[in-house]
């Protein structure tokens, strides 16, 4: 689903998704250090980027069947990081069926 979404929302070979999904799970730590990460990230990218980064993550997230209450929130939490509005936030979730997304 990491893969698909990167391809999908990035415009990433398969082999560029394979390789930063395995360096995102590679660097994931109970510690991570959210300030930083979304700066770093905002910094790096254009607000379209990080606008179609929103849509990948609520198509991970959904990958299961739904994306629940707390992925949803910690999509919030990213966006925010990331200086995305509301109405960007608000977008990027309804285009999930309502079916897909414990609201």
């Amino acid at each position: 689903i990491i893969l698909d979404a990167l391809q999908k929302y990035w415009g990433k070979s398969q082999v560029e998704a394979g390789v930063i999904a395995e360096c995102a799970a590679a660097e994931i730590t109970k510690e991570i250090d959210y300030y930083r990460l979304t700066r770093e990230f905002f910094d790096a990218t254009t607000e379209e980027e990080r606008v179609r980064f929103l849509d990948a993550l609520f198509a991970v997230a959904a990958g299961d069947g739904q994306a629940s209450f707390v992925e949803i929130e910690e999509i919030r939490t990213i966006s925010q990081g990331l200086l995305l509005n509301h109405k960007q936030f608000i977008d990027a979730k309804l285009k999930l069926p309502a079916d897909k997304r414990i609201d």
